[in-house]
């Protein structure tokens, strides 16, 4: 997504929500997606968004994906971030504050970058209507109650040779990258968040993107959403129903 596109999406979305009740923290739908290198993450979330915008409620439609690139841009472009301030602020929340305390005396620039960078996952979460790809979303977003987390999958063998398609590589390196790939997302976890990435009970669901096309895998995700979406509207409903009396 390019800088004018975010800046309409978050432009659209402080319109959209100027006029509205600003719901409970948390109830704005969103959905991240961890993956194995060469599983499909960025087709997966582009299915899904595909199959949103074919809703017949506008109120699912307008959702963006969010991946490493984009989220890296919204948290170094002062611009992109005070829109995405105004954009939380139209529903009565503010920057995420988790994962943003400020640096410590000393803090290296790598630290210093990725405070912002998971800060930026969290706000984007908080936020509503986005597809995060990457970027320990999973984690980074876990408490929020309105989220999907899935992790998409496929047998070594079948990704490498859909990565050496998409790269132009052979296989025994499209097999090389991959290793290399899923090798630093899992430092990451470890290092960052001392959380396994293939831990099972980080995600709503593990989808195998072998054994079902993404088209199919997508609208098991839309039901993931709008299966949450209509918990959490009826605990809010119960919940309001018990503090009034």
């Amino acid at each position: 997504m390019e800088s004018d596109g975010l800046d309409r999406f978050l432009q659209a979305f402080v319109r959209a929500e100027a006029g509205n009740a600003p719901p409970r923290p948390g109830l704005r739908p969103f959905l991240t997606i961890s993956r194995q290198a060469g599983a499909g993450g960025h087709t997966l979330a582009c299915a899904v968004l595909a199959t949103l915008e074919r809703e017949s409620d506008a109120a699912w439609r307008g959702w963006k994906v969010f991946d490493q690139g984009v989220c890296s841009r919204i948290a170094e472009d002062p611009g992109l971030r005070a829109m995405l301030e105004a954009a939380l602020q139209a529903q009565g929340l503010a920057l995420a504050g988790d994962y943003a305390a400020p640096s410590l005396p000393g803090a290296t620039p790598y630290e210093i970058v990725a405070r912002k960078l998971f800060r930026t996952v969290r706000s984007l979460a908080c936020a509503g209507k986005a597809v995060i790809l990457g970027r320990a979303g999973c984690v980074v977003a876990r408490e929020l109650p309105a989220g999907v987390h899935v992790r998409l999958v496929g047998p070594p063998a079948w990704r490498a040779h859909r990565v050496a398609r998409e790269l132009g590589l052979d296989v025994e390196d499209a097999a090389r990258w991959m290793r290399q790939q899923d090798d630093a997302r899992r430092r990451l976890f470890r290092g960052r968040f001392r959380r396994e990435i293939d831990d099972p009970f980080l995600y709503d669901a593990i989808l195998d993107s072998e054994r079902s096309s993404f088209d199919e895998l997508a609208s098991a995700v839309v039901a993931l959403l709008k299966a949450r979406a209509a918990r959490l509207s009826e605990e809010e409903r119960v919940g309001l129903l018990s503090a009034g009396g």
